[in-house]
């Protein structure tokens, strides 16, 4: 069989060809079709005549030549990876569900998943009144969810976070399609990888609203693009209003995904020169889901002032590391080199790639103001809420993940060989920053109980009368939930929203609390109430924590405070009226 070779140029390999006998299976011919060895015939020196040892000019060639073989190398892989993109997907989503399972049974839960676990308990009539009273902030579509899951599996920590299991794993699959229809499946696989190495993967197996307006960050791209495109657009349009619409019912912040639809939509209508009313009322309706939370904007307006995670411009910075800091240095390496073989692959191939779509201008609109959504909540933050905690536009992830191959593709158009380098880099980064932590945890995995009973001083465990007071508020239901008996019986939580306020700047955490009384077995008591009824206590101090105000309170009303014990961070003090 013979072998065809085609070399860009033949003064490059003039010296790689000396010495080489002519094989009549090897056929080598120039970009134009004129025959290689024709041409260099009497260039090539003869096999008796070669130097004894390699000359620069050989090394170079022979580097040269090798450089050559892996982008033809690379391209082949580009090739088998945009014909098996379906299978390689399914593997993909496998990993990540046996991660995010796995984190979702080992990891113990944390002050806000707790409110979560303790309303799952209720039937959704109560909760629906409940939300109608303005007794709790809007839960109803993370609740209905909560509930069915733990039905299934228990109200244990896996039955309470399988929806934002499921949840994500949708996420990763609709950014996948989106991308893929447009790039390839090189690209969208990229962009899958990428969303799994930012700070939305840990959302995907908390016991919270995140992953679901994430899944309908990415369902929403998926169907909006379906409904500009395709022939039978009626149902995609119905289940784009839809999807928005569970977004929003399912976080406040979740309403601020609407505007990259729309400015999407505006640029779409300038090319159009004409208005889509369904699909524009697809995208205008979903606000209707913001009545719902009617009663998280009174709260908002109860602490304005006092919110923990008040907005400032800072909080741009804070987004940008929670989202994208752990693998910004793998990001940047990955474009380096995606940048680097596909300029050499330009230099020395015909321009040959994937045929690919690429976004539309709406597209594109949409997308970047999708991934500068932290900025617009800032904004409209600081002229209504005052409040902006980075997990609030977790969406905009998706924005972002879907940009990054888009960009490299518009830089390297005609160019495959950067495709699969891209996607390996990435699942390597996804193995080394998210299976294997994962798979050391399995090995080194302690109960949270165990957890506290090793951490905390072993005379805040004793069987006393005297109540104890956890001084921090995120670390009191964790102890109330994990604790042992003779603890758990004796742990109390000491409420004043001013002086939180006073001593700490916060009282979001304080007024949680009080909220949570009505639908948990949580002791929480007023500051003068519990004054009042107790002459002596425990107090546990955790260092650090920015939230406690307990000790510097009892300090200002000149209780007198003695420490007991210290054990690493904790510390147990006792005071007496």
């Amino acid at each position: 069989m013979s072998r065809t070779w085609y070399a860009p140029n033949p003064d490059r390999l003039e010296n790689q060809l000396s010495g080489i006998q002519k094989d009549p299976r090897l056929k080598l011919f120039t970009k134009d079709g004129n025959d290689l060895m024709g041409l260099l015939e009497s260039r090539v020196t003869p096999p008796d005549q070669r130097p004894a040892e390699p000359n620069a000019s050989m090394t170079e060639a022979g580097k040269n030549a090798g450089l050559d073989q892996a982008l033809a190398s690379c391209r082949l892989w580009a090739e088998k990876l945009e014909n098996n993109g379906r299978g390689i997907c399914l593997v993909l989503v496998l990993i990540v569900a046996t991660d995010q399972i796995v984190k979702a049974f080992l990891r113990p839960f944390w002050f806000d998943e707790l409110f979560t676990y303790y309303l799952a308990r209720f039937d959704m009539s109560i909760m629906v009144a409940a939300v109608a009273r303005g007794e709790i902030s809007n839960t109803l579509v993370g609740h209905g969810l909560t509930r069915l899951s733990s039905s299934l599996f228990g109200a244990t920590e896996f039955g309470t976070r399988f929806p934002s299991v499921v949840a994500f794993l949708l996420a990763v699959v609709f950014l996948y399609r989106f991308v893929a229809g447009r790039y390839g499946v090189s690209c969208g696989l990229s962009s899958a990888l990428w969303l799994c190495l930012t700070g939305a993967y840990y959302y995907g197996s908390e016991a919270r609203s995140y992953a679901v307006v994430l899944a309908c960050a990415s369902i929403a791209l998926w169907l909006w693009a379906r409904a500009s495109t395709s022939g039978r657009r009626s149902i995609h349009v119905i289940l784009l209003g839809a999807t928005l619409a569970v977004a929003i019912a399912s976080h406040l912040y979740a309403a601020l995904l609407l505007i990259p639809f729309w400015v999407g939509e505006t640029v779409r209508l300038y090319e159009r020169r004409k208005m889509d009313w369904p699909l524009v009322c697809a995208l205008v309706l979903p606000v209707g889901s913001l009545t719902l939370h009617l009663p998280s904007m009174l709260f908002l307006s109860d602490v304005k002032g006092g919110f923990y995670s008040p907005v400032s411009w800072t909080s741009v910075g804070e987004y940008l590391i929670m989202a994208y800091l752990e693998a910004a240095p793998l990001l940047i390496l990955a474009c380096v080199v995606s940048l680097y073989m596909g300029r050499q692959e330009r230099r020395i191939f015909e321009p040959q790639g994937p045929p690919v779509l690429g976004y539309s201008r709406p597209e594109w609109a949409a997308l970047v103001t999708l991934a500068f959504l932290p900025l617009i909540a800032v904004v409209l933050g600081s002229l209504y809420t005052n409040a902006f905690v980075p997990r609030y536009v977790l969406s905009s992830i998706v924005g972002f993940s879907a940009l990054v191959p888009a960009v490299l593709e518009t830089r390297l158009r005609g160019t495959s060989s950067w495709r699969p380098i891209l996607v390996f880099l990435f699942l390597l980064g996804f193995l080394g920053i998210r299976v294997i932590p994962a798979v050391r945890a399995v090995l080194q995995y302690e109960s949270p109980e165990a957890l506290i009973e090793k951490y905390l001083p072993l005379e805040a465990m004793g069987n006393g009368a005297d109540p104890v007071i956890v001084a921090s508020p995120l670390l009191f239901p964790v102890f109330a939930q994990y604790g042992p008996p003779q603890l758990q019986k004796r742990l109390v939580y000491i409420v004043d929203p001013k002086a939180a306020v006073q001593f700490t700047g916060r009282n979001t955490p304080d007024l949680s609390l009080l909220s949570v009384v009505p639908w948990s077995d949580l002791r929480i008591q007023s500051y003068e109430s519990f004054m009042s009824q107790h002459e002596k206590f425990f107090v546990i101090y955790a260092y650090g924590d920015e939230f406690q105000w307990l000790t510097s309170k009892l300090q200002a009303d000149g209780k007198a405070v003695s420490l007991v014990t210290q054990k690493g961070k904790y510390t147990l003090s006792q005071c007496c009226r």
